[in-house]
């Protein structure tokens, strides 16, 4: 089966954009975590997960480190300002995203 025109461009494009999207979370898991300058709050529960059974679902659909791993996924955007009105506009991936576009 033919691809349409752009058929390969828009498997790259998303790549490319999803690649970038998981660095950015990455990062901001670190600087919430950092040891000098992080979230006191995130810190605190690593920190209470860590000192508790944290491998240990207990009879729970999740294991406590699960739970705090899935919590920081909801918590941070991997594209910063990408939701509408915060300030500064899309965030690098995004516009990576609108270049990637193919036109009608």
């Amino acid at each position: 089966m033919r691809r349409g025109r752009g058929g390969a461009v828009a498997p790259a494009c998303h790549n490319f954009v999803a690649l970038s999207q998981w660095g950015n979370t990455m990062y901001n898991v670190m600087l919430k975590l950092a040891r000098d300058t992080g979230d006191p709050d995130a810190k605190a529960w690593f920190k209470k997960t860590m000192e508790s059974s944290f491998d240990d679902a207990g009879g729970n659909a999740f294991t406590p480190l699960g739970r705090f791993v899935m919590e920081l996924f909801r918590t941070i955007t991997p594209n910063g300002r990408e939701h509408i009105g915060r300030e500064g506009g899309a965030s690098p991936a995004i516009s990576a995203a609108r270049l990637c576009r193919q036109p009608a």
